[in-house]
């Protein structure tokens, strides 16, 4: 409560500032004051936001210009995306890396029908100026939005956002890898672990599977170490693979800590685990406690799922 008051009399001593600058015709203040008003006030004041920001983007501030074509594009409603695309092209003449990569999502991903081939262009601009995010949405492009798909453009971008440290290329260039036919599985486990280690969740998932399907023999205990790092950073499908790891791979198998994970995967609104979990309580326990298992079976049901809803029935 009291840092809330105190950030509002920062906010409001903040606007009298900019007042005074904006009076003089101060760029930075004017934009000082489209800032905040739009992203300091609770609740934000679009309008008035929008009046400093035109100002400040009339006066030649690129930063302004960028806020003033998110703000319309993704902020209002309805949307402006005729005059936020222009505000992006402007700050993007100007050199703007950030308004590159702005336009290049809003002509490919926000506007109906898209024009890829102009987001091709801002994106590649964006990309060329060091920008990760931009390359990375660049392959992405070339691998699922363009038709015929140019997989060998998307890898090329997807390398040079991997070698840049962008995770999620590094995922990507697992994926597709692992989906080549025949598949480069050491390829694949090379780029899912670089992505695991700089903190893709998802990326540590596809590891451990590809450990437990992909692999010839399997590698159980190292799948259960990436499954384990996944589930503990909040991946509820690592947390199901971990109960069905423990209930179903291992001889013998250990049911106390599938039911463990079993049940943090149900508690995170997994289904198959609920329905898994009264499997388990209800056959697999000595002896069975097949109240807990109605239980789940019933939370499964209710969620939609078929065999939960038959096993409900079963257990009447």
């Amino acid at each position: 409560m009291i840092v809330a008051i105190a950030r509002r009399f920062l906010t409001r001593v903040s606007i009298r500032k900019d007042r005074i600058g904006a009076a003089r015709g101060n760029p930075r203040a004017l934009f000082n004051l489209g800032f905040l008003y739009a992203d300091q006030l609770d609740p934000p004041r679009l309008d008035e936001a929008r009046r400093w920001y035109e100002h400040a983007a009339e006066a030649g501030h690129t930063g302004a210009m960028v806020n003033l074509g998110f703000l319309l594009a993704h902020r209002l409603d309805p949307p402006e995306l005729a005059r936020a695309c222009r505000w992006y092209m402007r700050a993007a003449n100007a050199g703007s890396t950030r308004a590159m990569f702005n336009l290049g999502f809003l002509l490919a991903h926000t506007l109906e029908p898209p024009r890829l081939d102009e987001a091709l262009r801002w994106y590649e601009r964006a990309a060329n100026a060091g920008d990760t995010k931009a390359m990375f949405n660049l392959a992405d492009l070339f691998a699922n939005k363009l038709d015929p798909a140019q997989p060998d453009e998307a890898c090329r971008w997807w390398m040079r956002a991997a070698q840049a440290g962008e995770n999620a290329a590094m995922f990507s260039l697992g994926v597709f890898a692992e989906k080549l036919d025949p598949p480069k599985l050491d390829a694949a486990r090379y780029w899912y672990k670089r992505a695991a280690d700089a903190g893709h969740n998802s990326a540590m998932f596809n590891l451990g599977y590809l450990f437990v399907r992909k692999l010839d023999p399997p590698q159980i205990d190292e799948a259960r170490r990436c499954w384990i790092r996944a589930a503990d950073a909040g991946h509820t499908g690592a947390m199901f693979n971990l109960g069905v790891l423990f209930a179903e791979k291992l001889d013998p198998p250990r049911l106390e800590e599938a039911r463990r994970w079993y049940e943090r995967a149900a508690d995170a609104g997994d289904t198959d685990a609920m329905f898994n979990l009264g499997v388990l309580l209800a056959d697999r326990l000595d002896p069975p406690r097949l109240e807990e298992a109605r239980r789940w079976y019933e939370r499964a049901a209710q969620a939609g799922h078929t065999r939960g809803a038959v096993a409900l029935e079963g257990s009447q």
